[in-house]
């Protein structure tokens, strides 16, 4: 047997990329040195050269334009807008160069810019340039008349912006903190970006959207994408008058949003993050998205959803493995909403906390589905509050999946864990959930079309079970069975391990094990945790029970448009290093791959990786006689063994 992942492939961490030698010189900028403007400094420098600037305020606006030097201020250091109708740093003409060798701006404070239209306030990075962007501060920038209050990034440009802390910035239209448009993909990484506004802008051109963030691509050009990165950033106290109070994602976006805190951001439309995407394709995994508001406006019609996130115009995105909690709206979806024809894939999931205010008002405390599709595993709804669906709320034209999932103490005045309005025929089906302990029905299906298979309903005892408008509430295990298309239907109380402590994994004696379908469609071959789940038969809700669990770990890749190859790795160490340290047209971090193990369990082998300095590139094969004969055979500066990269199934 014989695997190849990735080929041809660069260098990594294993051995540093040759970059041109230059015969690099530093110039010193400040009071009694050799240049005492920073611009003066920047005009004699050569590709290679250091720019270090002393502490001091420096009214200037720099423009660094087709020379790779790099611009380090002192502790101290503060470049204050000289003239105010101008970005304060300028940055163009510096394309990706195939190395290491990039502008770099570190260690300032950069303040009192205010762009005209198609500049940022504090940096504008333009035109294919690729600078690193690291440890500055950029705080009371503004853009008064367009976007990017602290930083805007235009026509294909690929910056790493990463350990800054961006703030007090504002923007008229969008992207109170960070603004990208025209095909460019930044990778932003590990920022706190806090407390930046966006308001002023008409309805017409889209409102005021993207407190902290905004993430456009070329306006009108559906053919073309960008792929901006957001990793491992604190996104807290933004503001959007319309959408994305911390994150708005826009068309022809494809963007990872992974890692990331955001909370106590606040918009009309999605208070954390805000996606209307028309067809193009992002992932939001691995987040903690808390104490978000979305509070309806009177000047927007039907706004007040979405209080974490809000998913619209045709979005295409995978929710995974994030914490959605304490969120609030006023209309509906305090945790995520979706309508407009978004299609969500919706994974592992904690959802709880989330409530609509007033409770009397809207619906889908957890999660609103109206008029788009969404397919639901291994997700938990916990303590969300909303008028109907306290946990999940399926209505008008809503298509969904919904399998292998927990609702547990949920409140709604109907369906206190699922409710189920106006769907079509086979439109909705809910198949291997737990529904528990959840107040106003555990799942109130209105007219009989949902599929309802293999699900455990439990309330304390009680016969408020589910609910439906034709026939009234039945407490009975028959009757549900004979509702539309039901069978297998159970009422027993699934065990959990402390539901006061929100611990809802099950017990030796609950009811929801073995419980799963035969052959459950889609199959689901681990549960929220990351645990295999049983061959046969599978336990039900969001939780396998395993006396000796085995979890298996995110693979996570990269893609290279330099090298035309891929790079994987299952270490988030790695990961965040390659991620923060490379141009994205370097290593583009591609987000999840799949799903392996750190250590060996029944049924896996190796994946063993090697490296070559001589090819620049990594080899994998899950063949131990092809591993031995590489070592045999070739010498360490044409391929070196590393070891065992992840265990995997053959």
């Amino acid at each position: 047997m014989r695997v190849i992942v990735s080929f041809i492939v660069a260098a990594l961490l294993s051995v540093g990329i040759a970059v041109p030698a230059y015969a690099a010189t530093t110039r010193t900028v400040g009071a009694g040195q050799q240049y005492s403007t920073i611009q003066g400094a920047i005009n004699a420098s050569s590709t290679g050269d250091t720019v270090l600037v002393k502490a001091g305020t420096y009214y200037e606006n720099i423009i660094i334009d087709g020379k790779y030097v790099t611009l380090t201020g002192e502790p101290g250091a503060t470049i204050r807008a000289a003239n105010q109708t101008r970005a304060v740093v300028f940055i163009l003409h510096v394309p990706f160069n195939g190395g290491f060798n990039r502008v770099v701006v570190e260690g300032f404070t950069i303040t009192g810019g205010n762009a005209p239209q198609g500049q940022g306030g504090g940096i504008t990075v333009f035109d294919g340039a690729s600078p690193d962007i690291r440890n500055n501060i950029i705080e009371g920038n503004r853009a008064d008349q367009g976007y990017g209050g602290g930083i805007a990034v235009s026509l294909n440009s690929y910056p790493t912006i990463r350990n800054n802390i961006i703030r007090n910035n504002h923007a008229l239209s969008g992207g109170g903190g960070i603004f990208t448009v025209n095909g460019s993909a930044p990778v932003i990484y590990g920022n706190t970006i806090e407390n930046n506004t966006t308001s002023g802008a008409s309805i017409a051109n889209g409102g005021s959207s993207g407190g902290a963030i905004y993430l456009e691509n070329f306006p009108g050009n559906a053919s073309v994408f960008s792929y901006p990165t957001i990793l491992n950033n604190t996104i807290s106290g933004n503001s959007a008058i319309f959408a994305g109070g911390g994150i708005m994602v826009r068309t022809g976006v494809n963007a990872t949003i992974e890692g990331n805190t955001i909370s106590g951001n606040t918009a009309a439309y999605g208070g954390g993050i805000h996606m209307e995407t028309s067809g193009s394709t992002s992932t939001i995994a691995d987040n903690i998205i808390t104490g978000n508001t979305a509070p309806a406006n009177a000047s927007f019609a039907g706004s007040g959803y979405g209080g974490g996130i809000a998913l619209y115009d045709r979005s295409i995105v995978t929710l995974r493995s994030n914490t959605i909690s304490g969120n609030q709206s006023s209309s509906g979806g305090a945790g995520i909403s979706s309508a407009e024809g978004a299609n969500s894939q919706v994974i592992g999931n904690t959802i709880s906390g989330n409530t609509v205010v007033p409770a009397s008002g809207g619906d889908g405390g957890g999660f609103y589905v109206a008029n788009s599709t969404t397919t639901m595993t291994n997700n938990v709804f916990s303590s969300n509050t909303g008028h109907n669906g306290g946990g999940l709320g399926l209505l008008d034209g809503a298509t969904a999946t919904v399998s292998f999932n927990t609702f547990a103490s949920n409140t709604a005045s109907s369906g206190g864990g699922i409710f189920v309005r106006n769907v079509s025929n086979v439109s909705a089906s809910l198949m291997n959930n737990v529904l528990a302990n959840n107040a106003g029905y555990q799942l109130y299906e209105q007219a009989h079309r949902a599929h309802l298979r293999n699900n455990l309903l439990y309330s304390g005892g009680s016969t408020n079970l589910y609910g439906t408008s034709v026939s009234g509430p039945i407490g009975t295990e028959a009757g549900l069975n004979s509702l539309g298309d039901s069978a297998g239907n159970v009422i027993a109380n699934p065990q959990f391990a402390n539901l006061g402590g929100s611990d809802f994994s099950l017990t030796p004696n609950s009811g929801a094990i073995g419980l799963a379908e035969a052959n459950p469609s889609p199959v689901v071959s681990d549960d929220i945790r990351g645990i295999l789940r049983a061959t046969m038969p599978r336990d039900i809700g969001a939780y396998e029970y395993e006396t000796s669990p085995v979890a298996k770990q995110h693979v996570y890749r990269f893609w290279s448009g330099s090298k035309r190859g891929h790079f994987y790795t299952i270490s988030k160490a790695e990961r965040n290093q390659v991620a923060s340290s490379y141009s994205p047209q370097e290593w583009l971090y591609e987000s999840i791959a799949y799903d392996a193990f750190d250590t060996q369990i029944a049924g896996t082998i190796p994946l063993y990786r090697f490296y070559s300095a001589a090819f620049q590139g990594h080899f994998f094969t899950a063949n131990a006689g092809e591993k031995d004969y590489v070592i045999a055979t070739y010498p360490a500066n044409v391929w070196l063994y590393e070891g065992v990269a992840y265990y995997v199934y053959p």
